[in-house]
């Protein structure tokens, strides 16, 4: 505020020329960049986590044919193994005698030699009683398994009967279990259960059941860790939304004993199921047990319902953001999950935007520096041009005050010339008047001396002192008009002076603004 309270006038933020010239430079070379960088948010980075997710998606239909062919493999030879003549005739004999049970049991033998992950191989009747195994007694199922142990559950018998009705052609279909969990050996293990035929009359006359440990499926699993990524994994969701199998990070990849996902759920089971699965052991569970929740389970059973093949989600233990893609195997009601961190999948396209940003930096440095020096070039003859105009507008200011000033005096002058001329002319005119009236009476009393009395003469003489006094304040009053012209001469010299600065002051600013004309003329180039 100024003393009489009125404000500062506003005054806009301005920068120099050579800040602006620099600017646009800058922003001339940035506009490509800023442009690229755009290209590759929006059209390279979309391209990059598409081809990303084909890759992974690529990947986990790869995984889910080898479970396919795993198990199709599998029932292949369960159902190869139920038609051999060998366990038939063991069945159909009431009471097999030695060679009967030696040639099923050699049977039984071939089919575990065909893999170090079978367990063991069984012969049930109808009802679910044990009638052979081999190499040893079969895994049983169930709260109470060591007292009463149940090999084939009822509700697998119900199942099996219903297939067992069906017409020969497709005779060979079989049954495979959920996942069983030990503990104890940490070991997940599958049951196929394929019903054994008469081959007189194809009549149902028992049931043979594999069980083969997921060994092979866990370590499929347990290879994807970092596949696809940096922090990058699978699992293995059935159809209960059960994890039955998850990429392992410890040293011991099958020890899946203080496991924080496996055999846990997407969402709180139903109590049916839970009954179920407590009841039979599902899982491992134990008598009492709940089926856990996995943590955000429900986030991922959501993203699942959508029916996208590539989703992005915080899955279950994570933080962050992942890109999953599903595949289902056909064999078995199984979804195979690939999961790799967002960040991870968009690395490439972080990594081009980064070194963008980076030349873009680089780049925005150095054409500043350029843009300021040759701002600065530029800018300068302009910046002496307006140092020169302002200079030549201050000498134009001077050069108008003193013309003005000029002006007044001279019409002061003109004024007073005018006044003292005219005094100066009156009072010759009146001083010759004088003398000419002491003319006339001088040559009056010369003519007419010896006419003129004392009195007469008298008269004369005031008359002549009269027209004295009048000459000498004609001539006072004409020294006055002199001095006053002699004044007015003095200031039309001062004026004169004045007019000569000006005429100065003028060529002064001609030189100056004939300096811009060149430094212009530098700037355009003409």
């Amino acid at each position: 505020m100024v003393p009489n309270g009125k404000p500062f006038p506003h005054r806009k933020l301005s920068f120099s020329l050579s800040v602006r010239v620099s600017g646009l430079l800058v922003l001339a070379a940035i506009i490509p960049l800023l442009v690229t960088v755009v290209i590759v948010e929006l059209i390279a980075r979309p391209t990059l986590i598409t081809q990303a997710s084909q890759e992974m998606q690529t990947d986990a239909v790869t995984h889910t044919q080898l479970i396919d062919s795993y198990f199709a493999e599998r029932v292949l030879e369960t159902e190869g193994l139920a038609r051999l003549s060998s366990i038939q005739n063991f069945l159909i004999s009431k009471t097999p005698d030695d060679i009967t049970r030696a040639n099923a049991l050699a049977g039984l033998a071939t089919g575990h030699g065909r893999g170090s992950f079978y367990e063991d191989w069984s012969v049930f009747d109808l009802k679910g009683n044990l009638r052979l195994s081999y190499p040893t007694l079969p895994r049983a199922h169930g709260q109470d398994a060591q007292k009463h142990p149940i090999y084939v559950l009822p509700s697998t018998l119900e199942r099996i009967d219903q297939l067992s009705q069906l017409v020969v052609q497709k005779q060979g279909q079989s049954l495979i279990s959920d996942v069983f969990y030990d503990s104890v050996t940490n070991e997940a293990s599958i049951d196929i259960y394929s019903p054994i035929h008469d081959p007189l009359n194809y009549a149902p006359i028992g049931i043979l059941r594999s069980t083969f440990d997921m060994r092979y499926i866990w370590d499929i699993v347990n290879k994807e860790a970092g596949v696809n990524g940096q922090g990058s994994y699978a699992m293995i969701l059935d159809q209960h939304g059960v994890c039955i199998a998850y990429t392992n990070a410890n040293p011991d990849p099958f020890n899946y004993s203080n496991s924080a996902q496996l055999f846990r759920s997407l969402n709180p089971p139903q109590q049916d199921f839970q009954q179920h699965a407590q009841q039979v052991g599902l899982y491992g569970l134990q008598s009492g047990a709940t089926l856990n929740t996995l943590d955000r389970g429900p986030e991922l059973a959501q993203a699942l319902q959508n029916n996208a093949t590539a989703f992005q989600v915080t899955p279950p233990g994570q933080q962050t953001e992942f890109q999953v893609v599903k595949s289902t195997t056909f064999t078995v009601p199984w979804t195979y999950l690939v999961l790799s961190p967002l960040n991870d999948t968009t690395r490439a396209a972080d990594d081009q935007l980064r070194l963008t940003a980076i030349i873009t930096l680089g780049i925005l440095v150095l054409a500043a520096i350029i843009g300021l020096g040759i701002g600065r070039r530029i800018t300068s003859p302009i910046l002496r041009s307006v140092d020169h105009l302002r200079s030549s507008s201050l000498a134009l200011k001077t050069l108008a005050a003193k013309e003005q000033n000029a002006a007044t005096q001279q019409t002061w002058v003109v004024d007073s010339s005018q006044v003292g001329l005219r005094s100066v002319q009156y009072y010759t005119n009146a001083a010759n008047q004088a003398i000419q009236r002491i003319n006339n009476v001088g040559n009056t009393l010369i003519n007419h001396w010896h006419e003129v009395d004392s009195q007469s003469a008298k008269t004369v003489l005031q008359q002549f002192m009269a027209d004295t006094h009048y000459l000498e304040r004609a001539i006072h009053y004409q020294g006055t008009s002199n001095q006053k012209l002699e004044s007015a001469i003095n200031v039309t010299v001062q004026v004169a002076d004045q007019l000569a600065a000006g005429a100065s002051s003028a060529s002064e600013a001609a030189t100056q603004l004939e300096r811009v004309v060149d430094d212009l003329r530098q700037v355009v180039g003409k």
